[in-house]
């Protein structure tokens, strides 16, 4: 517990000086999306980009309590850093890939009524 906790200080400290992103690529294998096409690209980003803003609105509730930016920091700040490390690599693989701009999200078309038959043959 006592080195979990000094890591997650050592951690405050490299964010307190300003430079959240060098302190969040200690936290990604940097290889790891190497073998992904665009269209996988695409889909860790999302799936990134929608931990990453859980992870905010989760932050920012924790810091309405009683000393919330000590429980935001202890709870949520090393997973942030991390899911925020991933979506910067993620962005530059795209980069690197020339993917161009994100797909946008195109919403399910719902499914219209079902149609009934009035009369049932039996």
């Amino acid at each position: 517990m006592f080195l979990r906790i000094m890591g997650v200080a050592a951690v405050l400290a490299l964010v307190g000086t300003g430079s959240e992103s060098r302190a969040s690529s200690f936290f990604v294998n940097p290889s790891h999306y190497d073998l992904y096409n665009c269209e996988q690209l695409n889909k860790a980003r999302k799936e990134t980009a929608a931990r990453v803003a859980e992870l905010q609105g989760l932050m920012a509730k924790a810091e309405t309590g009683f000393a919330g930016a000590l429980m935001s920091g202890l709870a949520y700040q090393s997973d942030f850093l991390a899911t925020r490390g991933q979506l910067d690599l993620i962005d530059q693989k795209r980069a690197d890939n020339r993917c161009g701009p994100l797909p946008e999200d195109v919403p399910a078309k719902p499914a219209g009524p079902e149609t009934k038959s009035k009369h049932k043959r039996h």
